[in-house]
């Protein structure tokens, strides 16, 4: 059992992982919403589920066990989250994985759980996930909004997955971490920021095409203010 004060944020990739929710209600809708966007093999256990699960099943979003909870159930689970009105099914649940070195969540039940399901804010590729160690998830929801509403906007997102695009010319073109920091940095401090925010897509690819090839930002990572022109680097360019 782990103690609200030692959570350590991680990402996990659960990509084609068993992941298994036990209960068919709200709150284990709750948990459903968060994880189909994971790519993970999901797995219901419940006699019942509620008309929004029922709704989820007929997609064929998950696998449903109509059952009552056995240990037999998350044997191939990665994850298994107890997800019931009953503390001591879902207890049961989290320590059916701990002691099996996977990962449990006895739903709203902090000292039952070895990890925490976070609130999200996402845009693009870009994502924060937000706790309070299990002691204000309604809080953690809140900054979740405000998170949303004053930082991750969607042109975050699309800077990030225009960024995104061009690593591997960069990891190419430059030598060392040291001046592929130094590029990086240099980047988000010119005008291709807002050439995307104004939607102007080819001419923001125009300058990363004149910073990757430039010689200087070669060597040093960043431009030599020398040859910087209002339209962008010419370093280099015949």
């Amino acid at each position: 059992m782990a103690s609200s004060s030692h959570y350590q944020p991680v990402y996990l990739d659960l990509h084609g992982k068993q992941v298994v929710v036990i209960g068919g209600g709200y709150v284990a809708g709750e948990k459903l919403s968060v994880l189909f966007e994971s790519g993970a093999r999901i797995r219901v256990v419940s006699p019942e589920l509620s008309e929004e699960l029922q709704h989820w099943h007929q997609e064929k979003r998950f696998e449903w066990r109509q059952k009552r909870w056995e240990p037999s159930d998350q044997t191939d689970a990665f994850v298994a989250i107890g997800a019931t009105n009953n503390k001591t099914v879902n207890r049961a649940v989290f320590a059916e994985a701990d002691q099996n070195g996977k990962l449990g969540n006895s739903v709203d039940d902090p000292t039952f759980c070895n990890f925490i399901l976070s609130a999200v804010a996402r845009s693009g590729p870009m994502q924060v996930a937000i706790s309070s160690a299990g002691c204000s998830p309604a809080l953690a929801q809140r900054v979740r909004k405000r998170i949303l509403e004053e930082i991750l906007t969607p042109e975050l997102g699309e800077l990030a997955a225009f960024l995104g695009s061009w690593r591997p010319r960069v990891k190419t073109a430059l030598p060392t971490f040291e001046t592929k920091r130094k590029f990086w940095e240099a980047v988000l401090d010119s005008e291709i920021p807002e050439l995307l925010a104004a939607g102007d897509m080819a001419e923001a690819r125009a300058r990363m095409e004149l910073r990757v090839c430039c010689p200087l930002q070669q060597e040093r990572g960043a431009c030599d203010e020398r040859f910087c022109l209002s339209s962008g680097c010419r370093a280099g360019r015949s």
